[in-house]
């Protein structure tokens, strides 16, 4: 009775370290609301301890293995996930084993997740905007696809970006399958291992995928606008008949085939925890180092010294956070973001000002002088501005994300150029997309 005493107050103060170093290193890291309101919600089915008391150090390891990353590249993401496997390593070490579900939960409620999908599958979006145009046209209705909104027969424009292919749905689908899972294993007493998980999470990312395109071509048909009772029953049932049944079948058959039995141990075993709570306060320490160390780092070191020399004739230079330099003429606004590495988060100019209270709207990729480049209409009360913003290496010019993250040499920068007038803003990028600044 006295160790069980001693162990229990042991995980509560293991907790209160981990709780801590999370409230003190994650203070200013940004949490989307509509993931944390997920996460709360499937947490207590997704936590369920698997194997009783069978005690595992695995999760400390895997804690170590990403703040070793978190040193070595500098991304908080690192120091996010580190965090949360160590949470994870305290509760194996007081309860027993929780399984590898947690890992899937925690990257789906961190910030990188909405990173990834706003970033990365940007073109991706525009793509399959494009080919649900061509299915409307040759089912008979013909519609007219500029970028990510629709223009429709009646010259009626449809915004596809906000209303059909929302960071929402794939946070709902993946969320979905993380506590179909959860309510399968506890039913079937079974648990699946990491390979397998992953398997069916890449399979719901090809559900939400074909989700999205039949849910773009149903709104269209319907006109049916965000924030509207018909949008919302479209976008559910969408969801529910293109993912929940199909995963539902699929996660079933997944456990049945591949799951392990649960092993409930009836015998209450209670682990020594004192070398676990050391453990723990070792870790929190040199959690705190490390943040120190990239902290201090990433504020003495100059992030791009050619950007640091870099004039422009006749405008005012300034500099921004993280190193961002402004370029201001008149009505006339250049921001150029230093160059990042492979790995690194580049912060688009739609994420940036969307951060700054504007909303954007009409964002689609356009030519100018044979070069890709991204636009964009920004407002902001009754402010209205057009924008345009490229990847930059002197040579290369892209709006592609695989491309500046693969092409070796000089490092790229975004050039983000805004202007008061559309037509301004095409003369400005010609000029810029004709010159060689680095």
């Amino acid at each position: 009775m006295l160790n069980r005493i001693l162990n229990k107050y042991h995980f509560y103060l293991m907790f209160f370290l981990i709780a801590l170093t999370a409230a003190l290193l994650l203070k200013n890291y940004f949490f989307p609301q509509f993931q944390i309101i997920l996460g709360v919600m499937i947490a207590p089915f997704v936590f369920r301890i698997k194997e009783k008391f069978v005690f595992s150090n695995r999760y400390f390891y895997i804690s170590l293995f990403l703040m070793a990353i978190y040193l070595a590249i500098g991304l908080k993401i690192f120091l996010f996930l580190s965090i949360g496997c160590l949470l994870f390593f305290a509760i194996e070490n007081i309860f027993g084993k929780i399984g590898s579900l947690p890992l899937f939960f925690l990257v789906f409620i961190s910030p990188v997740f909405n990173y990834v999908i706003n970033v990365f599958t940007f073109t991706f979006r525009l793509a399959l905007s494009k080919y649900a145009a061509e299915i409307l046209c040759f089912m008979g209705y013909p519609v007219e696809c500029n970028g990510n909104y629709f223009i429709l027969p009646d010259g009626f424009t449809f915004n596809v970006d906000k209303a059909c292919l929302g960071l929402n749905m794939f946070n709902t689908g993946l969320s979905l399958t993380v506590l179909l899972i959860a309510l399968m294993e506890k039913r079937l007493g079974k648990s699946l291992s990491l390979p397998y998980l992953t398997a069916l999470f890449s399979f719901t990312v090809i559900f939400l995928i074909a989700t999205n395109f039949l849910r773009i071509i149903t709104i269209v048909l319907f006109k049916s606008m965000p924030e509207t009772l018909s949008h919302e029953m479209i976008g559910i049932f969408s969801l529910i008949l293109y993912t929940a049944v199909p995963m539902y079948f699929l996660i079933l058959f997944f456990i049945k085939r591949f799951g392990r039995t649960i092993v409930i141990n009836e015998s209450i075993v209670f682990k020594p925890s004192k070398r676990s709570l050391a453990l723990t306060f070792t870790a929190c320490a040199l959690l705190f180092l490390s943040f120190t160390y990239v902290e201090k780092s990433s504020k003495t070191e100059i992030k791009d010294l050619k950007l640091e020399k870099l004039t422009l004739d006749g405008f005012t230079k300034s500099k921004k956070e993280d190193g961002v330099m402004e370029f201001r003429k008149n009505d006339l606004l250049v921001y150029i973001k230093p160059g990042t590495k492979f790995y690194g988060a580049d912060h688009p100019p739609s994420l940036c000002w969307k951060g700054s209270g504007f909303d954007v709207e009409e964002t689609k990729e356009e030519i100018i002088l044979d070069q890709k480049i991204m636009t964009a209409v920004i407002k902001k009360g009754n402010t209205i501005q057009y924008t345009a913003w490229w990847h930059d290496n002197g040579t290369i010019r892209t709006t592609d994300q695989w491309t500046w993250r693969s092409t070796r040499g000089e490092p790229f920068r975004i050039i983000n150029i805004t202007t008061n007038t559309k037509e301004d803003l095409i003369f400005n990028c010609k000029i810029f997309l004709r010159k060689k600044l680095f």
